[in-house]
Parts: structure tokens; sequence; C-alpha cells
């Protein structure tokens, strides 16, 4: 999730001179201006007044997507003058400085007519970026804020005698919201002194994926059928690696109304019956439980859902260490 705010806009300060006169004085000094004389003159002839063609430049609208398979990070929506030729530049805050090399993938702009007005256009600012060069970047600050400057230029003439008529800098501050909540899609089946444990594809904001799996060694998904004495093994690993599990907050098992819970503020509620690592060579988090004897049955089939909070972070630019973490 995600979510955007436009800051400080641009403030322009005009000065206007004024003077004050009496009405003799006024009089004089308006025949002076017009180089009147108190007598008559000819009227002179009116020129008409040249059409000029809108100048116009509008910020309308901030959009902002930074899910897994995005292609345009930040798109910004401005309205301009008809057939305005434009200039864009991504920068740093405050339009300071340029943005650390590698961090911009790409910068687009894409120009459309507008319904009912034939003096101006829309103008789409496209914004590309390189979500796993992010963290090592200068547009980062605090772990979750991106916080950049788009600059829109409106210039006439080419080459030596080109020349800026209008000018717009607005700072663009993206808050990254890393606390995601997963749930199996698929509840696990209970039978008489058996835990059917299904497949999972619990993506929450296409970055993550829980399952019942093998192993902490293989993270393979799988529909084992478990019984008193097997391990519980749940698998949460982020799917893109310029994202990765920063760590696990929460975890829980719900069979109508008994509870297990295995994980809670990051830390193993029970740890002679649970463990917890994260796998950095697997890019996620393997969680093993003992399954308590009051979630089987001798009577009838149940069902049953795992649930629970992870928290993520931007990777940073390194290779992965190919280590197991004991973080129980």
């Amino acid at each position: 999730a995600t979510s955007f705010e436009i800051l400080s806009p641009s403030y322009y300060n005009y000065n206007i001179t004024m003077h004050f006169f009496t009405p003799a004085r006024l009089a004089l000094f308006l025949l002076g201006l017009l180089g009147m004389s108190t007598a008559s003159t000819p009227s002179p002839t009116n020129s008409p007044t040249p059409a000029i063609k809108s100048w116009v430049l509008e910020l309308t609208s901030v959009d902002s997507n930074f899910t897994k398979d995005s292609g345009d990070e930040i798109s910004l929506i401005y309205k301009i003058g008809k057939n305005r030729q434009s200039k864009t530049y991504v920068l740093t805050a405050q339009c300071e400085g340029a943005i650390t090399a590698g961090v911009i993938a790409s910068e687009t702009t894409s120009v459309y007519d507008i319904v009912d007005d034939t003096s101006n256009s829309e103008l789409k600012v496209s914004v590309d970026i390189n979500k796993y060069a992010l963290a090592d970047s200068n547009i980062l600050f605090d772990g979750d804020k991106v916080k950049l400057c788009v600059k829109v230029e409106l210039v006439s003439g080419e080459g030596d005698s080109e020349r800026v008529i209008k000018k717009l800098e607005r700072d663009i501050q993206v808050t990254l919201d890393f606390e995601n909540e997963f749930e199996t899609t698929d509840e696990a089946q209970f039978g008489q002194i058996t835990l059917g444990s299904n497949q999972t594809d619990a993506q929450v904001d296409n970055y993550i994926e829980a399952c019942t799996c093998d192993s902490k060694e293989s993270f393979e998904c799988n529909q084992n059928v478990l019984g008193p004495n097997d391990f519980l093994n749940v698998c949460i690993i982020s799917l893109a690696e310029e994202v990765e599990i920063d760590f696990l907050d929460s975890l829980k098992m719900v069979q109508e109304e008994k509870t297990l819970d295995i994980v809670w503020n990051k830390t193993l509620v029970d740890s002679s019956i649970s463990s917890k690592s994260k796998v950095a060579l697997k890019n996620g988090v393997h969680v093993a439980s003992v399954i308590p004897a009051r979630f089987f049955s001798y009577e009838s089939s149940s069902t049953a859902q795992v649930s629970g909070v992870v928290f993520l972070k931007l990777a940073e630019g390194r290779r992965r260490l190919a280590v197991e973490i004991d973080d129980s």
C-alpha cells in the first residue's frame, strides 16, 4: 500500500508600486504620459490586440504504484497549453540535483487531447523507478519515504534562442507501507486423526506468498496430509528480489473456536514446540510447529486457517548471503 502527498508548491511574489496624486497633479501626470497638450488632437487609430494562445501549466493529479510488477511507479498529469513544447526533469527533493545513477529506469511523457478544450492538452509524466536500487539511493529517507522533485518547463524557440516561458517544480513524497497481512486462501482440511494441509497462494500487494511446505531446505509448497506426529511447516517468501522480508510479526492457526498462536510480536509464543528461521537464500521465513492434540478429532473432519502479519523492506544493493538465521 502506498500513499503520496504534494509538498511545498512554488510561490511567486509580485511587487506593485502605487503613486498617489491630487486631482490637479493627476491630470498633469496623465497628460505627460500620453504626450498630450490641452489642444485638441485627432483620435489615434486602434490596433487589434493579437491573440495569444494558452501557456497554462498546472499539475492536476499524482498517482503512485509500487506493486511487484508495476511499470511506472509515479505518474503525474499536467494541463498545458496546446502544442506547447515541454521539457521534464526528475531530480532530488527541492529539485536540487541529480538522482543516484540507475535509480530512475526511465522517464517518459505523453500528450493527449482534452475533451471540449481546444486551448489546452494533457501532459502525462511517467517515472519508472528501479526498486532494487532504491535502498542505496539519495531519494529514500527513513527506509520508507521516497522523496523526489519533478520539474516541467514550457519553452519557446530552439537551440540558442530557446527560452523558458513557464516553469513548475513540485516535491513529491511517497510513503511505502511495509506492513502486510496474509492468510491462506484455502482452508486446511482436518480429517480424523489427520491434518490435511493445502497449498496456499496468499499474496499481499503482489510481493508475498505463503503456503504449507516440505521443509526449510526446500521451501516447496505441498498438499501433504499430516498426522499427530508431523510438523506443520509454513513457508513465507518474497516474490521479488528488490523486496525482502524484514521480520514476521505474527502467525496463528485458527480452527473454529480454537486458536494456536505460533508467533506474536516477532517472538515465538512457545519455543518448546515451534521454531522460526529467516532463510536468506530463499528470500523468506520458515516456521515449524508441533500441532497440539486438540486440533485432531476421532469423530469428524474439520478445517483450519493460517494467517499472520509480515513486514517487508527494500533489499540492499548487495549479493544475498546463502545463510540461514535462526531468529527464534
